[in-house]
């Protein structure tokens, strides 16, 4: 399964004058080529899990550590946050949950949170997944494909449709659309798989999108305008509800 990439706007940047330098980046955010005009930017990470095959559940709610990945290692997660398994055995006609959870380590609030996950072209993306959960997101009632949970002690959910329909915060965007400007994926490891650093990330077009792409727009113009800086070393403190939490979503094997 391709990794979920994620691109996020820091509010104090600027473009200087058209002399513009590589800002940011980490195994799932893209670097952007920007100017900082302040110390201590905000820093999006993203993990991705399975937490469940075929509805079930059962050895998929443990946490699991990815002792390969700096981004699983980093101590803002809260404890046994990330849970589910790094691989599984699936067949064509299964039907695998993925969870992607994401956290802001920086010391400052990330704006614009804009996380895509394209699919390989094994698998296929099931829109009705969370019908009829609430509360939804403020789109349409049916295709509720996509759940958005903040926080973790006191989480808020919300269940989103794929298709395009503002305010909600989800969209499945199907295979063979050139997200070029939207979307970012990597296509080159850098030759370090354990070193986020020199990863390579492109735009996703047409030709990297075999089997559709879910996007969530993690923050709008209403609740959250923004991605709080985690507070650590308690990040499973109440003012961190709007610093992490996961998105989720079912595929079928092909």
């Amino acid at each position: 399964q391709n990794p979920a990439t994620a691109t996020y706007d820091d509010p104090r940047r600027t473009i200087a004058n058209g002399t513009t330098t590589a800002a940011y980046n980490s195994a799932s955010s893209t670097a952007e080529d920007v100017t900082i005009v302040a110390a201590n930017p905000p820093n999006v990470l993203l993990v991705k899990r399975i937490t469940s095959l075929n509805g079930i559940n059962t050895g998929f709610t443990t946490f699991v550590n990815d002792t390969n990945s700096t981004d699983d290692n980093d101590p803002a997660w809260p404890a046994n946050f990330l849970v589910g398994q790094l691989v599984t055995a699936a067949s064509p006609g299964d039907e695998i949950e993925y969870t992607i959870y994401f956290i802001n380590t920086g010391n400052s609030p990330a704006q614009s949170v804009h996380i895509c996950d394209p699919l390989s072209e094994y698998l296929e993306f099931v829109p009705n997944t969370y019908n009829p959960g609430t509360p939804t997101d403020g789109g349409l009632p049916s295709d509720r494909g996509i759940q958005l949970t903040l926080g973790s002690t006191t989480p808020t959910t919300n269940y989103l449709t794929g298709v395009s329909d503002p305010p909600d915060r989800g969209q499945f965007v199907n295979a063979g659309v050139d997200l070029t400007g939207t979307c970012k994926v990597r296509t080159n490891d850098g030759g370090t798989p354990t070193d986020p650093s020199d990863d390579v990330y492109g735009d996703l077009n047409a030709s990297l999108n075999p089997s559709g792409v879910v996007i969530v727009d993690v923050t709008r113009a209403s609740s959250p305008t923004q991605l709080d800086a985690v507070s650590t070393p308690d990040p499973a403190d109440a003012d961190d509800q709007d610093a992490y939490g996961f998105i989720r979503f079912r595929a079928l094997v092909k």
